[in-house]
């Protein structure tokens, strides 16, 4: 009996020893299989490194190479065990780089703003990335982020809305020549005058007043509808030049003609413009004016 103990004690110790050799075995050892979680941290420290980057350049293009990241990983089921897990992550990744991305943009546009000189180009990545970021689902109504973005939004319509005034001004244009037809002096007084109103308010709005192009523009309104006046006046003389020789009395070409476009060559020094050059202009117009004058009187002196 006490032989047979100990066989069985034999017995067990044996195959204790054979299973630690079978586990210790090269040829047993599991190959090392990427887990989930080596992807999922990858993308994590491409996060992070996005929440550093500077305020002073747009770093779009790195947010979507992450988001291509995580919707590559998603598709090819690598962010879980499960299509469960695999869903859940992609949204945890996609939730939590929007916020970082959007804080990080929000930085970098007020700080683009606080700047005097307003490339297009980078205009162009604020105006888009408001939109994108002001239509993603992960957009809290309300949020920090939400109200900063209208903010920006808010600080963009300002900005378009006195460029398209500038605009306006310089693509400013009469072709109404008639005699009896004058320059528009009452809607230029009053573009002139909302020009001023825009420099006196700090272009309605603390940003947009940190735009030195806007600003050298709306001061130069006076000067460039004083321009367009000049070149409208210069263009009435060159057309109505000679009109003499088709009207038979001199009166009734002083009365119709002459002293009319003389009066309106007057009315370009009222004070309305206050620029340096307006003398200028007036010696340029009158000279050519009296000139017709002066050949008027030698045709009905003939």
């Amino acid at each position: 009996m006490k032989t047979l103990k100990l066989l069985i004690i034999l017995l067990v110790l044996l195959i204790i020893v054979f299973l630690v050799y079978q586990s210790l075995s090269p040829e047993n050892t599991p190959t090392e299989i990427s887990k989930p979680v080596d992807k999922i941290e990858r993308i994590e420290k491409k996060i992070d490194t996005l929440s550093s980057k500077t305020n002073e350049e747009f770093c779009v293009e790195y947010y979507r190479e992450i988001l291509y990241d995580i919707e590559d990983n998603y598709r090819s089921n690598k962010l879980g065990s499960n299509s469960v897990e695999n869903e859940q992550w992609k949204e945890n990744l996609a939730k939590k780089v929007y916020a970082i991305y959007a804080e990080k943009f929000i930085k970098q546009a007020f700080y683009f703003f606080t700047k005097s000189n307003w490339s297009d180009s980078d205009l162009q990545v604020i105006r888009d990335e408001t939109r994108y970021l002001q239509q993603a689902t992960f957009l809290q109504p309300n949020s920090p982020i939400d109200i900063s973005l209208n903010e920006i939004h808010n600080v963009l319509d300002k900005y378009e809305e006195i460029w398209a005034f500038i605009a306006e001004v310089k693509h400013f244009n009469t072709s109404s020549y008639g005699i009896e037809d004058t320059f528009p002096l009452e809607e230029v007084k009053s573009k002139m005058q909302r020009a001023a109103i825009y420099l006196k308010n700090n272009l309605e709005n603390e940003y947009v007043n940190n735009c030195i192009q806007l600003r050298t523009d709306l001061n130069a309104v006076p000067e460039l509808y004083f321009r367009s006046h000049c070149n409208y006046l210069e263009m009435k003389i060159q057309k109505w030049s000679g009109e003499y020789t088709r009207i038979v009395q001199q009166r009734i070409y002083n009365d119709s003609v002459w002293t009319p476009l003389k009066n309106q060559i007057e009315a370009l020094d009222m004070g309305q413009y206050k620029v340096s050059n307006i003398n200028d202009c007036m010696a340029m117009l009158k000279l050519k004016w009296d000139a017709e004058s002066v050949e008027a009187y030698n045709h009905y002196s003939k």
